[in-house]
């Protein structure tokens, strides 16, 4: 998956031999790291978007949506409202977007969620 933000230049991520990578590419310089298994699982990134204030939320085909921040990944909290995929769990990201006032859109399993930046 793909994206690109002024604020943090073009982001990458996807499946290489050492995992998830996720790489980040602004200014001419490419730092790259490794999505933590535990966050991610043995799941990938399915689509990608950053906000205004550079965080970055991957959508993924079962572990629903991450989030990079600084220089920390995590669980967004939208992923409990998520349908699982039957009775495995999973929760997949189709798509995800972050609109200009700061409402995330995640689309999974024919559904959009919203999440507005206050958590609701």
């Amino acid at each position: 998956s793909i994206a690109v933000a002024e604020s943090t230049g073009v982001l990458v991520a996807g499946e290489m031999a050492q995992g998830n990578v996720f790489l980040r590419l602004k200014d001419g310089v490419a730092h790259t790291s490794v999505i933590p298994p535990d966050v991610i699982g043995a799941r990938h990134v399915t689509a990608m978007t950053v906000d205004a204030a550079g965080r970055v939320y991957c959508g993924t085909d079962g572990a629903g949506v991450i989030v990079f921040e600084g220089d920390t990944w995590s669980v967004h909290p939208v992923t409990a409202y998520l349908p699982p995929f039957y009775d495995t769990g999973l929760k997949p990201v189709d798509d995800i977007l972050i609109s200009d006032d700061g409402v995330l859109y995640v689309a999974s399993q024919r559904i959009v969620i919203r999440w507005w930046p206050d958590g609701q």
